[in-house]
């Protein structure tokens, strides 16, 4: 073998996404900002999705904080609420190419308007397709959140060709195997034909049930709770969930990812990724 053959083998690139619900102004934000500065600085993600951002007249949290930690931003509003913005946001270590935005069924009966973010981020080896969303919350609103999600696919599958697969992160609000859910991973009818992901809290959060509402947090608390139903949020007070509520895609190539404890799985076809706070790095290889 010549040392060009030896070239020629599959190089390894690890790309670090992190999502997460920040919870709006809600409890004491000033101080849990700074604490969600800290936590995004120390996991040192290369793709952030950030649900319920902040913002006003001037600026917004995920502006703030990209400010802060040197990243790029991307930034939506979804709605207004006591004279701030609600949205979603994108930050990324590497440029912000192109923004679109899409409003999500249901404004009508709930009163919120819900709305899918992309960015385009023009990463090291081509450009990153970035999804960041946040579906209806209440509990018996499942059937708005099947359109929601119907919805949110179409978007995806608007934004083709793909480089790269893209990334869907969010807070879904719902269960893992909620007719919601299961309408992107391939269990029920899906909302684009072909266009099935995969959970990667499923194939690769270690076996837990990815819960993220947890009663230790004393403002997420649920008033007859006595004691706490989960223990995987990372830091009490700064995000509260649904039960695998939080998740991100990835479609069609073979993908290996890999949780902070380094657990592996391969995957062909879009990958949901779960937690608000986990950070996977996600592996694809090429060649030269």
């Amino acid at each position: 073998m010549t040392d060009r053959d030896q070239e020629s083998g599959p190089i390894e690139s690890q790309l670090r996404v992190l999502t997460w619900n920040v919870w709006w102004r809600y409890g004491p934000w000033q101080r849990r900002q700074r604490a969600i500065a800290a936590t995004l600085k120390a996991l040192d993600a290369d793709v952030i999705a950030l649900q319920e951002v902040w913002s006003d007249a001037t600026t917004n949290l995920a502006a703030e904080l990209a400010a802060e930690l040197g990243y790029h931003h991307a930034f939506a509003t979804s709605t207004d609420s006591k004279g701030f913005g609600f949205g979603n946001a994108v930050m990324s270590r590497w440029p912000i190419e192109l923004t679109e935005s899409a409003i999500l069924p249901g404004e009508q009966e709930t009163g919120e308007r819900r709305i899918a973010l992309y960015a385009a981020v023009n990463g090291p080896r081509g450009s990153l397709p970035i999804f960041s969303t946040h579906l209806t919350w209440q509990l018996e609103y499942s059937h708005i959140r099947q359109r929601q999600m119907a919805e949110l696919a179409r978007f995806v599958d608007r934004l083709r060709p793909w480089s790269f697969p893209p990334i869907v992160c969010g807070d879904f609000n719902a269960e893992p195997m909620s007719e919601e859910m299961r309408m992107l991973t391939g269990l029920t009818t899906c909302p684009v034909e072909g266009m099935v992901f995969h959970d990667a809290w499923k194939v690769a959060g270690q076996g837990s049930s990815g819960m993220t509402w947890d009663n230790a947090n004393p403002y997420a608390r649920a008033p007859s709770a006595g004691r706490r139903k989960s223990t995987s949020s990372p830091t009490a007070g700064l995000t509260t969930s649904w039960s695998a509520g939080l998740r991100l895609a990835v479609p069609a190539m073979s993908l290996t990812a890999a949780l902070p404890a380094m657990s592996r799985w391969m995957a062909c076809g879009p990958v949901i990724i779960t937690p608000c706070w986990g950070t996977f790095a996600i592996e694809r290889r090429v060649h030269r």
